[in-house]
Protein backbone atom coordinates (compact mmCIF):
# COMPACT_ATOMS: atom_id res chain seq x y z
CA UNK A 1 0.00 0.00 0.00
CA UNK A 2 2.99 1.84 0.45
CA UNK A 3 4.08 2.14 -3.27
CA UNK A 4 0.44 2.12 -4.21
CA UNK A 5 -0.19 4.86 -2.43
CA UNK A 6 2.57 6.86 -4.21
CA UNK A 7 1.23 6.62 -7.40
CA UNK A 8 -2.17 8.03 -6.43
CA UNK A 9 0.19 10.51 -4.46
CA UNK A 10 1.62 11.72 -7.68
CA UNK A 11 -1.45 11.13 -9.97
CA UNK A 12 -3.52 13.98 -7.22
CA UNK A 13 -0.12 16.49 -7.63
CA UNK A 14 -0.61 15.93 -11.58
CA UNK A 15 -4.77 16.21 -11.93
CA UNK A 16 -5.87 19.65 -10.33
CA UNK A 17 -8.75 19.22 -7.71
CA UNK A 18 -7.69 15.11 -7.69
CA UNK A 19 -8.49 13.73 -4.04
CA UNK A 20 -7.95 9.75 -5.03
CA UNK A 21 -4.76 9.85 -2.82
CA UNK A 22 -6.85 11.72 0.56
CA UNK A 23 -9.38 9.75 0.33
CA UNK A 24 -7.38 6.13 0.04
CA UNK A 25 -3.68 5.69 1.40
CA UNK A 26 -4.28 9.22 3.42
CA UNK A 27 -6.53 6.71 5.44
CA UNK A 28 -4.10 4.22 5.47
CA UNK A 29 -0.93 6.30 6.44
CA UNK A 30 -3.21 7.41 8.93
CA UNK A 31 -3.83 3.78 10.63
CA UNK A 32 -1.02 2.33 9.93
CA UNK A 33 1.48 2.58 13.19
CA UNK A 34 -1.23 1.73 15.17
CA UNK A 35 -2.86 -1.33 12.84
CA UNK A 36 0.39 -2.48 11.35
CA UNK A 37 2.84 -1.60 13.77
CA UNK A 38 4.19 -3.51 16.96
CA UNK A 39 4.95 -0.39 19.96
CA UNK A 40 6.82 -0.63 23.07
CA UNK A 41 5.06 1.18 26.27
CA UNK A 42 6.48 4.86 25.02
CA UNK A 43 5.31 4.28 21.70
CA UNK A 44 7.80 3.16 19.56
CA UNK A 45 7.94 1.17 16.78
CA UNK A 46 9.48 -2.22 17.28
CA UNK A 47 8.03 -5.04 14.93
CA UNK A 48 5.96 -4.12 11.31
CA UNK A 49 3.61 -6.43 9.75
CA UNK A 50 5.12 -7.76 6.85
CA UNK A 51 1.88 -9.14 5.68
CA UNK A 52 -2.14 -8.80 7.02
CA UNK A 53 -4.89 -11.51 6.53
CA UNK A 54 -7.69 -9.83 7.21
CA UNK A 55 -10.13 -13.45 7.15
CA UNK A 56 -8.35 -14.37 10.05
CA UNK A 57 -7.10 -11.48 11.98
CA UNK A 58 -3.46 -12.47 11.48
CA UNK A 59 0.06 -10.42 11.73
CA UNK A 60 2.65 -11.82 9.62
CA UNK A 61 5.97 -10.70 10.41
CA UNK A 62 8.06 -12.68 8.47
CA UNK A 63 10.82 -9.71 7.72
CA UNK A 64 10.42 -8.15 11.58
CA UNK A 65 11.11 -4.45 12.03
CA UNK A 66 13.61 -4.47 8.67
CA UNK A 67 10.85 -4.50 5.68
CA UNK A 68 10.55 -0.94 7.74
CA UNK A 69 12.89 0.75 5.33
CA UNK A 70 11.28 -0.72 2.02
CA UNK A 71 7.23 0.86 3.75
CA UNK A 72 9.86 4.04 4.93
CA UNK A 73 11.07 4.62 1.14
CA UNK A 74 7.52 5.06 -0.45
CA UNK A 75 5.97 6.47 2.46
CA UNK A 76 8.28 9.32 2.68
CA UNK A 77 7.05 11.56 -0.05
CA UNK A 78 3.49 11.08 1.51
CA UNK A 79 4.39 11.61 5.15
CA UNK A 80 7.95 12.63 5.90
CA UNK A 81 7.38 12.63 9.99
CA UNK A 82 6.23 8.53 10.14
CA UNK A 83 9.01 7.83 7.43
CA UNK A 84 11.40 9.25 9.57
CA UNK A 85 10.19 7.64 12.47
CA UNK A 86 10.33 4.31 10.84
CA UNK A 87 14.04 4.83 9.60
CA UNK A 88 15.24 5.84 13.36
CA UNK A 89 13.61 2.78 14.26
CA UNK A 90 14.98 0.28 11.67
CA UNK A 91 18.44 1.99 12.40
CA UNK A 92 18.33 1.51 16.14
CA UNK A 93 17.63 -2.19 15.91
CA UNK A 94 20.70 -2.18 13.60
CA UNK A 95 23.29 -0.25 15.99
CA UNK A 96 24.22 1.91 12.40
CA UNK A 97 26.33 3.62 12.65
CA UNK A 98 28.33 2.36 15.55
CA UNK A 99 27.60 -1.03 15.20
CA UNK A 100 30.54 -3.12 13.75
CA UNK A 101 29.06 -4.82 10.36
CA UNK A 102 28.74 -8.22 10.05
CA UNK A 103 28.60 -10.92 7.72
CA UNK A 104 24.46 -11.38 7.77
CA UNK A 105 23.85 -9.05 4.94
CA UNK A 106 22.72 -6.00 6.80
CA UNK A 107 26.04 -4.46 5.62
CA UNK A 108 26.39 -4.62 2.12
CA UNK A 109 25.36 -4.97 -1.40
CA UNK A 110 21.76 -6.34 -0.46
CA UNK A 111 18.13 -4.08 -0.73
CA UNK A 112 18.34 -3.27 3.09
CA UNK A 113 21.60 -1.73 3.90
CA UNK A 114 20.75 0.51 -0.02
CA UNK A 115 17.58 1.36 0.73
CA UNK A 116 18.92 2.46 4.24
CA UNK A 117 22.01 4.38 2.22
CA UNK A 118 19.02 6.14 0.31
CA UNK A 119 16.99 7.10 3.60
CA UNK A 120 20.51 8.01 5.39
CA UNK A 121 20.86 10.44 2.12
CA UNK A 122 17.16 11.90 1.85
CA UNK A 123 17.33 12.67 5.83
CA UNK A 124 20.63 13.80 5.53
CA UNK A 125 22.18 10.95 8.17
CA UNK A 126 25.85 11.88 6.68
CA UNK A 127 27.15 9.49 9.73
CA UNK A 128 24.74 6.61 8.42
CA UNK A 129 25.72 7.80 4.67
CA UNK A 130 30.03 7.19 5.18
CA UNK A 131 28.97 4.47 7.51
CA UNK A 132 27.30 2.28 4.90
CA UNK A 133 28.77 3.92 1.08
CA UNK A 134 32.54 2.31 1.44
CA UNK A 135 31.12 -1.28 1.33
CA UNK A 136 28.19 -1.19 -0.50
CA UNK A 137 30.31 0.10 -3.74
CA UNK A 138 33.17 -2.21 -3.00
CA UNK A 139 30.66 -4.76 -3.45
CA UNK A 140 28.06 -3.58 -5.94
CA UNK A 141 30.60 -4.16 -8.96
CA UNK A 142 29.64 -0.65 -11.32
CA UNK A 143 30.72 -1.36 -14.69
CA UNK A 144 29.93 -0.55 -18.30
CA UNK A 145 27.28 -2.68 -19.92
CA UNK A 146 26.96 -0.84 -23.51
CA UNK A 147 28.04 2.64 -24.86
CA UNK A 148 27.99 5.24 -22.22
CA UNK A 149 25.83 2.86 -20.21
CA UNK A 150 26.84 1.81 -16.64
CA UNK A 151 25.15 -0.50 -14.08
CA UNK A 152 25.72 -2.45 -10.45
CA UNK A 153 26.24 -6.50 -11.38
CA UNK A 154 27.22 -7.35 -8.15
CA UNK A 155 29.74 -10.18 -8.99
CA UNK A 156 27.05 -12.36 -9.99
CA UNK A 157 29.20 -13.03 -13.71
CA UNK A 158 25.96 -12.09 -15.35
CA UNK A 159 25.40 -10.02 -19.15
CA UNK A 160 22.92 -7.55 -17.12
CA UNK A 161 22.81 -5.70 -13.67
CA UNK A 162 20.08 -7.28 -11.56
CA UNK A 163 16.94 -4.82 -12.05
CA UNK A 164 15.97 -3.72 -8.47
CA UNK A 165 19.66 -3.39 -6.60
CA UNK A 166 21.10 -1.79 -9.39
CA UNK A 167 17.81 0.72 -10.12
CA UNK A 168 18.15 1.48 -6.03
CA UNK A 169 21.93 1.95 -6.12
CA UNK A 170 21.79 4.21 -9.20
CA UNK A 171 19.22 6.16 -7.36
CA UNK A 172 21.87 6.79 -4.74
CA UNK A 173 24.03 8.38 -7.31
CA UNK A 174 22.00 11.00 -8.38
CA UNK A 175 19.58 11.61 -5.24
CA UNK A 176 20.69 14.06 -2.35
CA UNK A 177 19.16 15.12 0.84
CA UNK A 178 14.76 16.09 0.33
CA UNK A 179 15.42 15.53 -3.02
CA UNK A 180 13.03 11.93 -3.10
CA UNK A 181 10.21 14.57 -1.24
CA UNK A 182 10.76 17.40 -3.04
CA UNK A 183 10.05 15.84 -6.62
CA UNK A 184 6.72 14.25 -5.88
CA UNK A 185 5.68 17.08 -3.83
CA UNK A 186 5.17 19.62 -6.60
CA UNK A 187 1.85 21.15 -7.21
CA UNK A 188 0.26 20.77 -10.52
CA UNK A 189 1.09 23.80 -11.80
CA UNK A 190 4.89 23.53 -11.24
CA UNK A 191 4.31 20.11 -13.03
CA UNK A 192 2.16 21.97 -15.80
CA UNK A 193 4.89 24.88 -15.78
CA UNK A 194 8.04 22.55 -16.48
CA UNK A 195 7.09 20.94 -19.88
CA UNK A 196 7.65 24.70 -21.68
CA UNK A 197 10.00 25.70 -19.61
CA UNK A 198 14.31 25.71 -20.49
CA UNK A 199 15.53 21.81 -19.63
CA UNK A 200 18.56 19.75 -19.40
CA UNK A 201 19.50 17.34 -21.94
CA UNK A 202 22.06 15.48 -23.22
CA UNK A 203 23.97 14.66 -20.22
CA UNK A 204 27.22 11.52 -20.87
CA UNK A 205 25.55 9.79 -17.88
CA UNK A 206 27.94 8.72 -15.36
CA UNK A 207 30.65 10.59 -16.59
CA UNK A 208 28.84 13.30 -15.59
CA UNK A 209 25.88 13.35 -13.23
CA UNK A 210 23.10 16.35 -12.35
CA UNK A 211 23.00 16.32 -8.53
CA UNK A 212 20.82 19.72 -8.99
CA UNK A 213 18.41 20.96 -11.91
CA UNK A 214 16.09 24.10 -11.01
CA UNK A 215 14.67 27.25 -11.65
CA UNK A 216 16.09 29.99 -9.40
CA UNK A 217 15.21 34.23 -9.11
CA UNK A 218 11.63 33.46 -9.96
CA UNK A 219 11.89 31.70 -12.95
CA UNK A 220 14.30 33.44 -14.86
CA UNK A 221 17.42 30.89 -13.81
CA UNK A 222 18.51 27.47 -14.36
CA UNK A 223 20.93 26.49 -12.01
CA UNK A 224 22.46 22.96 -12.51
CA UNK A 225 25.14 21.32 -10.42
CA UNK A 226 27.24 18.33 -11.92
CA UNK A 227 29.61 15.81 -10.17
CA UNK A 228 31.72 12.52 -11.84
CA UNK A 229 29.34 9.15 -11.33
CA UNK A 230 33.10 7.14 -12.76
CA UNK A 231 36.46 7.36 -11.24
CA UNK A 232 37.17 9.51 -14.83
CA UNK A 233 37.52 13.20 -13.28
CA UNK A 234 39.06 15.27 -16.42
CA UNK A 235 37.28 13.87 -18.71
CA UNK A 236 35.68 16.47 -21.31
CA UNK A 237 31.93 16.39 -22.48
CA UNK A 238 29.03 18.55 -22.88
CA UNK A 239 25.77 19.02 -22.41
CA UNK A 240 22.78 20.99 -23.86
CA UNK A 241 20.03 23.10 -22.53
CA UNK A 242 17.01 23.60 -25.08
CA UNK A 243 13.50 25.56 -25.08
CA UNK A 244 15.47 28.88 -23.93
CA UNK A 245 13.91 31.86 -24.30
CA UNK A 246 15.30 33.42 -27.90
CA UNK A 247 16.81 36.59 -25.83
CA UNK A 248 19.78 38.42 -26.10
CA UNK A 249 20.21 38.62 -22.07
CA UNK A 250 21.37 35.02 -21.70
CA UNK A 251 24.38 34.70 -19.15
CA UNK A 252 26.25 31.47 -18.57
CA UNK A 253 28.26 31.52 -15.16
CA UNK A 254 29.93 28.22 -13.78
CA UNK A 255 31.05 28.15 -9.92
CA UNK A 256 29.75 32.05 -9.41
CA UNK A 257 32.20 33.11 -12.66
CA UNK A 258 31.78 34.12 -15.81
CA UNK A 259 32.14 31.13 -18.28
CA UNK A 260 32.61 31.24 -21.75
CA UNK A 261 32.69 27.44 -23.45
CA UNK A 262 29.44 27.49 -24.48
CA UNK A 263 27.89 28.02 -28.10
CA UNK A 264 25.01 29.05 -29.35
CA UNK A 265 23.10 26.17 -31.11
CA UNK A 266 20.01 27.51 -32.39
CA UNK A 267 17.71 30.72 -31.16
CA UNK A 268 16.49 28.92 -28.17
CA UNK A 269 19.34 25.84 -27.52
CA UNK A 270 22.87 26.19 -26.36
CA UNK A 271 25.71 23.21 -25.71
CA UNK A 272 28.11 23.98 -22.52
CA UNK A 273 31.23 22.23 -22.53
CA UNK A 274 32.84 20.77 -19.40
CA UNK A 275 34.97 18.64 -17.28
CA UNK A 276 33.76 15.82 -15.77
CA UNK A 277 33.76 17.26 -11.94
CA UNK A 278 31.72 19.14 -9.58
CA UNK A 279 30.42 22.64 -10.48
CA UNK A 280 28.06 24.88 -10.22
CA UNK A 281 26.21 26.15 -13.57
CA UNK A 282 23.70 29.28 -13.80
CA UNK A 283 22.13 30.39 -17.04
CA UNK A 284 20.48 33.34 -16.86
CA UNK A 285 18.00 33.75 -19.53
CA UNK A 286 16.59 36.88 -17.29
CA UNK A 287 19.73 38.85 -16.70
CA UNK A 288 21.56 41.78 -18.63
CA UNK A 289 24.51 40.59 -20.91
CA UNK A 290 25.25 37.07 -22.37
CA UNK A 291 24.67 36.49 -26.72
CA UNK A 292 22.07 34.93 -27.70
Amino acid sequence: MAAAGLGLFSYQNVVPDSTCHAESARVWLDEFKTRYCTLDEAKNIINITTYYDPEIDQHVHAAGIFIGFGVAWYVLPQDVELAFEIYNAVKSVLGWPHQTPTANGLHGPGALSILGLLLAQEFGDEDVVLFLRGGILRAAEEKSCGPQESGYFFHRNEQYPRGQLSALLSCSSVLSKGQWFAFFNRTPDEHAAQHGRPKVVGVEYPYLGLSDARYTNDGTTLLIKTYSGTEHHDLVTSFSIVQLPDSSKLKVSCDGVLYQDWKILNGTSIEIKTKTIEHVFTVDYGATGGRL
